[in-house]
């Protein structure tokens, strides 16, 4: 039957159902040119007879011969020329098919690019920069690779918004509507609630890198720039919030927790800020006793 609802199978067996439609419409093609041609081949008879007749009277039996394959001819034409409709149908369908699994094949693609971007942010997206300028870097870098993730996100709800025109064209069920899409939103999910985890922390780092900065430079020409107790204070507070955080891990809405980096990435990061809370720890012990500055040197 070539007029038909058709139900999706797989890309391979459509490709393969459409090449055999067209050798069938091929088959039918020289069929009828053969028949065409048998058909004429009757007619140049009929004309013959008619010349060698001697005077016979065979008019009236050869037009009747020759109306009657000439409406042979014309009724073969016109089966053909409803047998290349019915086919220029079908092949539209099949078509529809094959980009409709394309389609699905493509949104297939783009969840798993997207945990791949997921995974890739969780396990190598973990240094927090070793002062500001690094940090606000990172930040910038880290918002471009966000970018990414936004456009496979949407190229993937595209292609499953394509899947379901197909299906309603062809009247079937996309396999995406119920596997692919939820699978895609759940993905993207938890990307966004990494991302802006990631984000919190390179913020977090920049305020801590940036205030400790302030105190660690020499200032002589305002030494009060750095004898403010609420600054001291405020890196203290800021490098503990960090350090709890890089315990932290990110939680899902299932309830599912992952973390950034390994443990032994971690404790590196974990570390440097130790060392630079300890440095303005020592600053904030020399602004209070100078002598023991002087007596250091």
């Amino acid at each position: 039957m070539l007029c038909v609802d058709v139900a999706p199978a797989d890309g391979a067996s459509i490709q393969q159902t459409l090449k055999l439609l067209e050798e069938k419409l091929k088959s039918v093609d020289v069929g009828l040119q053969g028949l065409r041609e048998k058909g004429q081949g009757l007619l140049d008879q009929i004309s013959n007879q008619a010349s060698w007749a001697y005077g016979k009277d065979v008019t009236i039996e050869n037009k009747e011969n020759v109306d009657h394959i000439q409406g042979v001819m014309e009724d073969m034409q016109l089966r053909k020329q409803r047998c290349e409709d019915m086919v220029d149908v079908r092949r539209l369908k099949m078509l529809q098919m094959v980009q409709l699994f394309k389609c699905e094949e493509d949104a297939a693609q783009a969840v798993e690019w997207l945990s791949e971007l997921l995974d890739a942010l969780l396990k190598t997206h973990t240094r927090l920069g070793d002062d500001a300028q690094e940090t606000k870097v990172l930040l910038e870098k880290h918002r471009k690779f966000v970018d990414v993730a936004q456009s496979t996100y949407d190229y993937g709800r595209q292609l499953l918004q394509a899947t379901v025109v197909l299906c309603q064209s062809l009247r079937c069920t996309s396999r995406s509507s119920g596997d692919t899409l939820p699978r895609l939103n759940r993905v993207w999910k938890q990307f966004t609630i990494a991302s802006e985890e990631r984000v919190h922390r390179l913020e977090m780092a920049i305020a801590f890198h940036s205030n400790a900065e302030k105190i660690l430079q020499d200032c002589p020409e305002e030494p009060e720039a750095i004898n403010d107790e609420e600054q001291f204070d405020e890196v203290e507070a800021v490098g503990k919030s960090l350090l709890d955080r890089l315990t932290v891990p990110v939680v899902y809405p299932d309830g599912t927790e992952q973390y950034f980096g390994s443990p032994s990435d971690m404790a590196s990061t974990a570390e440097h800020i130790r060392d630079r809370m300890k440095l303005v720890s020592l600053k904030r012990q020399q602004l209070r006793h100078p002598e023991m500055m002087t007596t250091e040197s």
